[in-house]
């Protein structure tokens, strides 16, 4: 076996400097069914660049730390961390932190707190929307949200990765899915017949192969009168051969 004389083994030069973080958004809360972007500005010196940098955070509903790593820094002195809509779809709350190490120190950030403001949140009771353009009398059928019942979840046949909707509004209902291998250029949609319900591609609306949980107006449902509803929804992917957009043009003619 070959030795290593000590002359080959070196080590970074230390200033005794530490990575220095700066949080470049001040928001307190998320709204239900969106993902959270955490922003912050990073810095470091010639000698004691920063290596890494990593985001810990832990919902109302986990009882551990989850932990996201970053090596490689596409903005200069610039960092960009997301949380997925799904990890707080049913949260009251996510506590988050950030360190940052060179090759000798860290620095780490105190702990934030981030509400996440539920679309029923306040309402109790029912609600019952009536027409408007017409006079009604006598006995009418209506259609009504009762805030202290559970009704069940979107049906999705044809087996989407990961589509699920839980009720959580009597406005809609978030649909949270997970499109694998979405592409970073070409727009996808989710759409109810001709209306575009969410156009999204991964460059601007998924940080990275992520879910999304988009919301689903209650005009795009049909309400029996036993007090059910169905929808029927499509997804449009986009790509080479053949963007979404195309296909909607045409169904406008």
């Amino acid at each position: 076996m070959g030795q290593v004389s000590a002359a080959q083994v070196t080590f970074p030069a230390d200033d005794g400097s530490s990575p220095e973080l700066t949080r470049l958004d001040g928001r307190t809360s998320v709204e239900q069914g969106q993902f959270l972007r955490i922003p912050y500005q990073f810095s470091g010196t010639a000698a004691m660049p920063v290596q890494s940098i990593t985001l810990f955070y832990r919902t109302s509903r986990m009882e551990k730390d989850t932990s996201v790593e970053t090596t490689s820094f596409a903005i200069y002195n610039k960092w960009y961390a997301f949380i997925p809509s799904d990890v707080l779809l049913h949260a009251d709350y996510v506590d988050y932190y950030v360190k940052a190490a060179n090759a000798y120190r860290t620095t780490t950030t105190p702990v934030r707190r981030i509400q996440v403001d539920h679309l029923d949140d306040g309402q109790t009771g029912l609600r019952v929307n009536f027409p408007t353009d017409e006079a009604v009398s006598g006995q009418v059928a209506v259609t009504a949200k009762d805030f202290f019942w559970h009704c069940g979840s979107i049906h999705c046949p044809g087996g989407w990765p990961g589509a699920e909707s839980p009720p959580v509004s009597g406005a809609g209902r978030l649909l949270h899915l997970h499109p694998p291998g979405v592409d970073s250029y070409f727009k996808n949609a989710l759409v109810c017949g001709d209306q575009i319900i969410k156009n999204f591609s991964k460059c601007s609306e998924i940080p990275s192969d992520s879910s999304m949980a988009i919301f689903v107006d209650q005009r795009y449902f049909t309400y029996r009168e036993d007090g059910s509803a169905q929808i029927q929804l499509e997804i449009w992917p986009g790509t080479y051969g053949s963007t979404w957009g195309k296909r909607y043009r045409r169904q406008q003619r």
